[in-house]
């Protein structure tokens, strides 16, 4: 299973790619409050449009992606944020498995045009529907794993590897998601297996 995370192809598509998320880590400190989780999160978007665009993205792609999606951005993130917050105040299990849905999520606003709260819906319909199979738990168990890497990479750091860790953290689930044809299709993020 851990063969499927392909950390070469992760590591060699964030070095064409590295400049763009980093540079949205160091934007983010300055900012304050509001605007630091959009620019944030934006980190986690780019692995997702390089791997529906096959291409290294600019800064100013992906500014353009933001400006164009930002209301849908914006109410996804706060609709699953809000819905996350929910299932943790009910016994912290409901929103840890909310939270495995985020990267479905985040490949529906760039893989559709559907609204904010319809990828949210849609996202989270397709992860709790997907718990019958033993792939989604596969995916679960690999954003743990990242998840873990990611953490540990941070902390014997000192923070500093987070900005190299959580992008490269986001290619791997996204080149596993492109790898395994998870959120490539706009209507059929996650076929049956």
């Amino acid at each position: 299973m851990l063969s499927a995370i392909n950390l070469n192809r992760s590591w060699s598509d964030y070095k064409k790619q590295w400049v763009v998320p980093f540079a949205f880590c160091l934007l983010a400190f300055p900012w304050g409050a509001i605007a630091s989780p959009l620019l944030v999160v934006m980190v986690y978007y780019i692995p997702c449009i390089y791997y529906r665009e096959g291409k290294a993205l600019t800064l100013k792609d992906a500014l353009g992606f933001l400006g164009e999606n930002f209301s849908r951005i914006l109410i996804a993130g706060v609709l699953q944020a809000v819905v996350m917050s929910i299932g943790f105040l009910l016994l912290l299990v409901p929103g840890m498995l909310l939270s495995f849905a985020t990267p479905l999520i985040i490949s529906r606003i760039v893989n559709t045009d559907k609204s904010g709260v319809e990828c949210v819906k849609g996202g989270i319909k397709e992860f709790f529907g997907g718990l019958k199979t033993k792939r989604m738990w596969v995916f679960v168990l690999i954003q743990i794993i990242i998840g873990a890497l990611v953490s540990l990479a941070s902390v014997i750091t000192c923070g500093l590897g987070s900005f190299v860790a959580i992008p490269l953290g986001a290619f791997s689930i996204y080149g596993y998601m492109s790898q395994n044809n998870l959120g490539n299709k706009p209507n059929n993020i996650l076929p049956s297996s």
